[in-house]
């Protein structure tokens, strides 16, 4: 009698619970509060871009890099 009853509970529940919406945060350095998409975005094209400028520099006067192992 009690197994029942408490299934019962728990389905309910379990129905009330499958309305709501799952909110899951984004990457972020707390836990606890996220990136947006377009921060995420932002940051990426921020870190091309100065890898672009930083390869442009580095290539600019005919540097080559040594691919040789060390």
């Amino acid at each position: 009698m009690q197994l029942t009853a408490v299934c019962s509970c728990v389905w309910i529940l379990a129905e009330a619970v499958a309305g709501l919406p799952l909110h899951v945060p984004g990457l972020g350095f707390d836990g606890l509060v996220g990136y947006t998409p377009i921060q995420m975005t932002r940051n990426a094209i921020g870190v091309a871009q100065t890898t672009e400028d930083y390869g442009a520099s580095f290539f600019a006067n005919g540097a080559a890099h040594d691919w040789r192992s060390r």
